[in-house]
């Protein structure tokens, strides 16, 4: 279940990371990409993902996101959890632990936790599709 979904929160110190920029150096552009990469990997890997796409990366406190219009499939890896609420009743649904996938439907909206040690990452069936730039996906806030 891939599909589109709409950032209603950011959290803090969340940004979107993949594998890195290799082979740029020479150029004076750093590998960047996921601080841990066996996290990101393994967040891929419950969702069947390459283990090189792109997921959320959570330093402190995660976002609100909801499905724009259809079903999105995404997983959890590191110490971190989601709770579904009804966008309607903002009564409280569902939990998806760290180590889980879940699907988020339109009419929900789904909070992930503070990070409780590390990092933790979010990552979505079908991976999150922006740009790259430089050959990767990640976020690099100082360039």
């Amino acid at each position: 279940m891939t599909g589109r979904v709409d950032v209603l929160s950011p959290g803090i110190g969340v940004s979107i990371q993949d594998t890195g920029r290799m082979g740029s150096r020479h150029l004076g552009v750093p590998v960047s990409g996921a601080l841990d990469r066996g996290l990101l990997e393994a967040a891929n890997a419950l969702l069947g993902n390459p283990a090189d796409a792109a997921g959320l990366e959570v330093r402190w406190s995660g976002p609100r996101i909801a499905a724009h219009n259809t079903p999105v499939r995404f997983a959890i890896a590191g110490a971190m959890q989601a709770k579904e609420w009804d966008s309607n009743t903002l009564a409280p649904m569902g939990l998806v632990k760290a180590w889980q996938s879940g699907v988020m439907v339109p009419g929900q909206i789904w909070q992930f936790s503070l990070v409780e040690t590390g990092i933790a990452y979010i990552a979505f069936s079908g991976a999150i599709t922006v740009t790259p730039q430089v050959g990767s996906r990640s976020s690099y806030p100082r360039a």
